[in-house]
């Protein structure tokens, strides 16, 4: 059985690192914020909106522009993430599952994430177009790392990785290792024990059958 779990840790980044998680966010922000403001205009005006595809099909267009040229400074694949998420409120908004997308702000929501490309390398972490950012690694980071998202929260940026660990698969008592086991529990007994001298149906009947099925389980 495979399952997903996430390790966060605290970045160390140097001044010129700052910069880039800066821009990095705050490029993630504008992607975010324009096409949702294009998607509104398409639903004032009666025109379905951008898909994750048409959305992305936008983005060689814009670095290549003359006004948005410095989207080219931003890896491609933390923008696509950007647009992979914003197909996804849109997807929990259709299905009822949560309220429409919101703009974006900045430090309220300066954040990015690879889907590859990243190596770490004890407790420091290499990020494409970043370079390698020391973090402290407060507990050993375990699994398969299949992500890794980048955010700030007040002054301080952390990383976070997802990672896929193997466990084996849960073993479900059968009916009758069941019984035992509730046979064998202190507190059933202590139950009926303490219902022995109000009822005599429990001292004459009950708790006996349940002593002589303990003795038996015991062998």
């Amino acid at each position: 059985m495979k399952i997903r779990k996430g390790y966060k840790y605290r970045l160390k980044p140097n001044c010129p690192t700052t910069r880039q998680f800066v821009r990095f966010a705050g490029a993630c922000r504008f992607v975010w914020n324009k096409i949702l403001a294009i998607n509104e205009g398409r639903y004032l005006a009666g025109v379905p909106r951008l898909s994750y595809n048409d959305a992305a099909r936008l983005l060689p267009l814009w670095k290549q522009s003359e006004e948005y040229g410095w989207l080219n400074t931003v890896h491609s694949q933390v923008l696509q993430q950007c647009l992979i998420d914003l197909e996804r409120a849109y997807t929990n908004l259709f299905e009822g599952r949560a309220q429409p997308p919101t703009y974006r702000k900045k430090f309220l929501h300066d954040t990015f994430r690879y889907p590859q490309g990243f190596q770490v390398n004890g407790n420091c972490v290499y990020l494409p177009k970043v370079g390698w950012v020391r973090f402290w690694k407060s507990r050993p980071l375990d699994g398969t790392i299949k992500n890794v998202t980048v955010s700030r929260t007040g002054q301080h940026w952390f990383v976070a990785f997802q990672v896929e660990i193997d466990l084996p698969d849960p073993v479900h008592p059968s009916n009758e290792a069941g019984i035992i086991t509730a046979l064998q529990s202190p507190c059933l007994l202590d139950c009926l024990r303490l219902h022995e001298f109000s009822n005599p149906l429990y001292r004459d009947v009950a708790l006996p059958i349940h002593e002589d099925l303990c003795n038996l389980i015991r062998g």
